[in-house]
């Protein structure tokens, strides 16, 4: 059996094939060696010292090998080696070396050569221009040539990246390996290396190299200004902001925040956009707050930290209203002087001033803490009320105007201003006013409905705080009007009432004069629709409307009453104008004298005692009949004392406990109105 010996060979340098020449005795010789391809069975190369020694053989190598193969042979040394300079991948297979000698046997050994080629070709396929941050990507390199398969890792910078692809081969001598990453901020610009290695190899690795363009929306970082210090920044210093902004692409556009609120460059407003930074030219209270920076990008939107700017300033009144309060002598009243100061450690200090004269307020008599001080202040007479000042200080400075207390003396307030009614239904009452003058003392506010026309209070609403938007909720009747007043309430009393418009709803006449309660007047309606000749005693009622059924009262009625002779002269072509001085004359007496006790009596439901009501009128009584001309009595007592052919019937009005007598509400038992003297 013919030994077999394994050699490797790495392409494109020597390699040595071994065989032993070595005589099986020592009166033994080398004659000749061949080298054969095991399948061919032409020589390639021989080494020939027949009838020679070593260092005079004859040589011969075959196109195979050409000048590339030696062989290397000293007598007395084994093995001997065929030297392949320049190892190609074709060099690969088995070789045959056979040794003849001049008395032995022929010797024969095989070598199987293998040849080892590093990688040929290593390129990343898939190289695209530009990466998004935070996507996923998959990349894929192929290597080609190498015997054995080649080693391909992944390398990001100097970091190689593991367990992140997969290799596999995709046929005789390529080799592909999958990347699959997603790019980060920090990959821009970095590169990405696929490596092809033959382990059997040294530095034998191949690479392709793909520069990162990785996109991403900006990455904004804000900080104030390095020469500043945050924590002494007074009002009226100037104050500057840094933006850096981190961007792929470049950003387009640059937005500067306050407290949430976009800035715009005003130069005026001492507010500078400049480049990536931001001034603040005088500061002010106002300037305080959180600062930000937003960057934007073809990839989005970026936006900074919050750097907070702090101002520090002298305190100052919280409210910039002078407060008024109002007490009696000896009472005490509580006055609270809050300001806003920045550091908040405020010392305090009052003073009180009248009549010109200002002095200190002892520090025992009021207390003071963080930005608040409390006085509690008692007026003894009428020289201890006046203008109390308070006056705050910290490490800033001096407040600059004091807050402004005034002690009077307290009394019912003033009437509200600007009332307004604003919306009204059946349902809903809303009026909405102005404050005014307090009387020094917390006022609240009422709403009162009264029933026209005798001004019966109905409804009142309260409300304790202003401003004064009162809202009444119920069930007006519709068939009644309503005023509405409007009051200011506090402790010392009631203020002088505001009366807006009347409330009244469709169908419901108009009261001219809610305090004048005469009963109403045909004669005021227009003229008289003309008499029905063939029944001269009834008028037909031009006023007629049905209330709801209600208990009977007594009502009058005025209507003008003219005796018999009275008709017949007029009849005969003689003048009224007389008789009408007196009907006149005598009607506005009467109502003088008459309306107050009727209003009464119908208020407290009284039966009325028999009288006469005005001029030609009769009804069950209201009042003593005032002085009339003789004349005029005597035609009217004939005519009003009872019984008569037209007498007066009773007649019905809608009246309740929630509704006043409403004279134009007049319904007889036939609907019309009886004249009561003819």
């Amino acid at each position: 059996m013919v030994p077999l010996e394994h050699v490797e060979g790495v392409m494109g340098r020597k390699v040595s094939l071994p065989c032993d020449i070595e005589p099986p005795s020592k009166d033994d010789n080398v004659m000749m060696v061949l080298w054969f391809e095991a399948v061919d069975g032409e020589p390639l190369y021989s080494f020939d010292v027949r009838g020679g020694n070593f260092d005079n053989a004859r040589l011969w190598s075959s196109n195979v090998f050409g000048d590339r193969a030696k062989f290397r042979a000293k007598a007395g040394s084994s093995p001997a080696h065929l030297v392949l300079d320049s190892v190609m991948a074709d060099d690969e297979g088995v070789y045959r070396c056979r040794v003849d000698f001049k008395n032995s046997p022929t010797r024969n050994m095989k070598v199987n050569l293998t040849v080892i080629v590093k990688p040929l070709e290593v390129r990343i396929m898939n190289k695209e221009r530009t990466l998004s941050a935070e996507r996923r990507y998959e990349v894929e390199c192929r290597s080609a040539g190498s015997r054995p398969e080649p080693v391909i890792t992944w390398w990001k910078g100097s970091r190689q990246m593991k367990k992140l692809a997969k290799n596999f081969s995709a046929d005789g001598n390529h080799s592909v390996s999958v990347l699959g990453f997603v790019p980060g901020i920090d990959d821009d610009g970095r590169y990405l290396t696929c490596r092809a290695e033959n382990p059997s190899i040294p530095d034998s690795a191949l690479e392709d190299r793909w520069r990162l363009d990785v996109q991403y929306s900006p990455v904004v970082t804000l900080r104030m200004g390095a020469s500043l210090n945050p924590n002494d920044i007074k009002e009226g210093d100037d104050v500057y902001f840094e933006c850096n902004i981190r961007a792929n692409p470049k950003a387009y556009r640059l937005a500067w925040f306050h407290a949430g609120r976009e800035l715009q460059h005003n130069v005026s407003a001492g507010i500078i956009l400049s480049d990536q930074s931001l001034v603040l030219q005088g500061v002010t209270r106002v300037s305080a707050g959180d600062y930000a920076c937003m960057a934007a990008n073809g990839e989005g939107k970026g936006t900074s930290n919050l750097v907070a700017l702090n101002v520090m300033y002298a305190p100052t009144c919280r409210s910039t209203r002078e407060e008024l309060h109002g007490a009696g002598r000896h009472d005490t009243v509580t006055l609270r002087c809050e300001v806003d100061a920045h550091p908040a450690t405020v010392s305090f200090h009052w003073t009180f001033n009248n009549s010109g004269e200002s002095s200190d307020v002892p520090a025992a008599r009021f207390s003071s803490r963080g930005a608040t001080s409390t006085l509690n202040y008692t007026p003894a007479n009428d020289m201890d009320f006046g203008t109390l000042a308070c006056w705050g200080s910290n490490a800033v400075g001096r407040q600059r105007a004091p807050c402004v207390f005034q002690v009077v003396a307290a009394g019912r307030p003033f009437p509200p201003s600007n009332c307004s009614l604003t919306n009204h239904t059946s349902e809903w009452v809303r009026v909405e006013c102005l404050e005014n003058f307090d009387g020094g003392l917390p006022q609240g506010f009422q709403l009162e409905l009264l029933e026209l026309p005798y001004l019966v209070p109905k409804y009142n609403v309260n409300v304790t705080r202003g401003p004064p938007v009162i809202e009444w909720q119920g069930n007006l009747e519709q068939s009644s009007a309503y005023q509405v007043r409007v009051y200011a309430i506090n402790a010392k009393g009631r203020s002088d009432p505001v009366v807006l418009q009347e409330l009244r709803f469709k169908g419901v006449a108009k009261y001219t004069d809610a305090n004048r309660l005469s009963p109403p007047s045909p004669l005021a309606a227009g003229p008289r629709p003309p008499l029905d000749d063939t029944d001269p005693d009834v008028i037909p009622s031009i006023y007629e409307r049905r209330p709801p059924k209600q208990l009977p009262v007594h009502v009058f009625a005025t209507l003008n009453c003219r005796t018999p002779q009275q008709r017949r002269r007029k009849n005969e072509g003689e003048s009224w104008e007389d008789d009408d001085a007196m009907f006149e004359e005598m009607e506005a007496k009467v109502r003088l004298s008459s309306m107050a006790s009727m209003a009464s009596m119908a208020t407290l439901s009284r039966r009325p005692e028999r009288g006469i009501a005005g001029p030609g009128v009769c009804w069950d009584g209201l009042a003593p009949l005032p002085p009339l001309r003789e004349p005029l009595r005597g035609d009217l007592e004939a005519c009003c004392r009872g019984p008569t052919p037209f007498a007066v019937k009773e007649m019905s009005i809608s009246t309740s406990p929630s509704r006043p007598l409403s004279i134009n509400n007049i319904v007889t038992t036939s609907h019309k109105i009886q004249e009561s003297c003819i």
